[in-house]
């Protein structure tokens, strides 16, 4: 069965590069791929043969890491520096999240596509209304797609083996810190017509599969361990540790006629072994 698969990333290198690999993979097996993208993304997507569904113009640069440097995402800002500077990220990654979703409620009706490949940092209504199987792919730290209080937060720059009470103050002023942009968020998402938001959360893990790609030896497995059972719990994360690349799975769903993407068990988490 030849399916459509439209992926939506963040515009950014390091969030279009995986599912590029993804979606090679899927076209030498024969599906469609669309890719959601702007002026600086369609050639370049383009030259690798990968169709696209035309957003409208950006006014972003071609060096877009150029745009990470206020918000100190990259630079000489210790931690909690960066920490305290969460809201205007938040702002900055919704407000993007809000723009792509204007495009693509008017977008997705038109392509109807059999699968979505979100590669985003906050939940797009458009895509759950849209009621079309979704899978997740994570190209970021795996502690930003899992925030666990067994492991150090994203972006702490703290130890694995170090002290949790400064995991914890750490945590509590990010979450302080944001706690505004989320409300409006979290309003924003239920005035759009989907259900509200996980406390502290920009997405809902518990609606998708979710894939990723990270070492087995750097992935806090030996503190926060993923579930292995055949029948994992609704909400909590899943490993499936008999699988290798993460393409091969996501290949194995689309290519299995008995297995409905759709009826999988919530919350998945795949990763290399």
């Amino acid at each position: 069965m030849t399916l459509k698969v439209l992926f939506v990333p963040l515009l950014l290198d390091g969030h279009v590069n995986p599912c590029i690999g993804i979606a090679k993979q899927l076209l030498a097996d024969g599906h469609r791929v669309l890719f959601t993208a702007d002026d600086v993304w369609r050639p370049k997507l383009a030259a690798r043969g990968i169709k696209t569904v035309e957003l409208a113009t950006s006014n972003a640069t071609e060096d877009r890491t150029q745009m990470m440097i206020p918000m100190d995402i990259i630079g000489g800002a210790s931690p909690i520096e960066k920490a305290r500077l969460g809201a205007g990220r938040a702002q900055f990654w919704t407000k993007q999240a809000q723009y792509l979703d204007t495009q693509l409620a008017g977008l997705l009706p038109a392509i109807r596509p059999d699968v979505i490949i979100v590669n985003q940092l906050v939940t797009l209504p458009s895509v759950v209304l849209s009621a079309i199987p979704c899978v997740w792919c994570w190209s970021v730290n795996p502690l930003n797609m899992v925030d666990d209080e067994r492991t150090p937060p994203t972006a702490s720059g703290l130890s694995a083996t170090g002290d949790p009470k400064l995991w914890h103050e750490f945590r509590q002023l990010v979450r302080d810190v944001k706690s505004e942009k989320w409300r409006a968020f979290n309003d924003w998402v239920v005035g759009r017509g989907c259900d509200p938001l996980p406390e502290h959360s920009f997405h809902n893990p518990s609606r998708y599969l979710h894939i990723y790609g990270y070492p087995l030896e750097l992935d806090f497995q030996d503190i926060r361990p993923l579930v292995t059972t055949a029948e994992p719990e609704v909400g909590r994360p899943y490993r499936l540790y008999h699988w290798t690349p993460y393409v091969m799975y996501f290949h194995f769903i689309l290519s299995n006629p008995d297995c409905q993407l759709s009826r999988l068990p919530t919350s998945y988490f795949l990763t290399y072994k």
